[in-house]
Parts: structure tokens; C-alpha cells; sequence
């Protein structure tokens, strides 16, 4: 059986690369059984080629995600979807363990690599509250 994770997109943006544009996907461990988990690392990525991210966003918007446009604090646009959450099944190709390296002293990155095999779409999980008892 081949290595899978299960990751869910927190932000997506459209980026320069060497000799064209492409998406690199901010994601989040989902934490399901039966997945591999993502190491620690501060930054978690996935990028896709600019029609692959079409085809993508396409399949998840049919499956009622919606994309909204924001700004970061440096006025940097990216879209990201709400109340929806994205989530890819990705099939890696590469160890996880391999794909980690150090940014500076305190930043590691994880770039994914692997093929995106399920797209699906969930509501936002409830957060915590209060329930106080007399």
C-alpha cells in the first residue's frame, strides 16, 4: 500500500517561479487514522502547477467550497475558503522525512510532494466553548 496523507488547505497563493507561475497551498495536517502524519515544521506546503490548481479548485467548488481573495499584512493577496474546508488525500512520492529542511535556526519547512488522489469538502469543526455547571 502506498503512503498517504490527508491534509487540509489553509491558504492558497499564486507564486513566481524559475520559468513559470504556480500555487503553493498552505496546509494542515487533518489528523485522520490511518494517514501518515506530517513531521513538525513551521511551514507546510503543496504547489501545483497553475492548471493543475484550476482543475482543483473547480472539483472543490463543486463540492460547495466557496474561494474568498484577502491581504496579509504586507498587502500580499491569497484565497482561502470559510465556512468550508478543503481537504486533498495526496499519495506521496517523496519521504516526508526528506522533505523537510531548515529555513534559518528556527524555521523548518516541509514541501509535500506527491499526487493529489481525493478531493473532498467538510464544515468547519465546532471550537471549544463553555459549559458551566451550577
Amino acid at each position: 500500500m502506498s503512503t498517504r496523507v490527508q491534509v487540509r488547505i489553509s491558504t492558497a497563493s499564486v507564486r513566481e517561479g524559475k520559468n513559470e507561475k504556480f500555487w503553493s497551498l498552505n496546509v494542515s495536517d487533518e489528523m485522520t487514522p490511518d494517514f501518515e502524519r506530517l513531521p513538525e515544521a513551521e511551514l507546510k506546503s503543496y504547489s501545483l502547477s497553475v492548471s493543475d490548481w484550476e482543475a482543483l479548485k473547480k472539483v472543490a467548488e463543486s463540492k460547495g467550497a466557496k474561494w474568498t481573495s484577502k491581504k496579509d499584512k504586507n498587502g500580499n493577496t491569497y484565497l482561502a475558503t470559510s465556512p468550508k474546508v478543503v481537504v486533498l488525500d495526496i499519495e506521496i512520492t517523496k519521504s516526508l522525512k526528506d522533505s523537510l529542511r531548515e529555513l534559518d535556526r528556527r524555521t523548518t519547512a516541509l514541501t509535500i510532494s506527491g499526487q493529489v488522489k481525493k478531493i473532498s469538502v467538510r464544515d468547519q469543526r465546532a471550537g471549544n466553548g463553555l459549559a458551566l455547571e451550577d
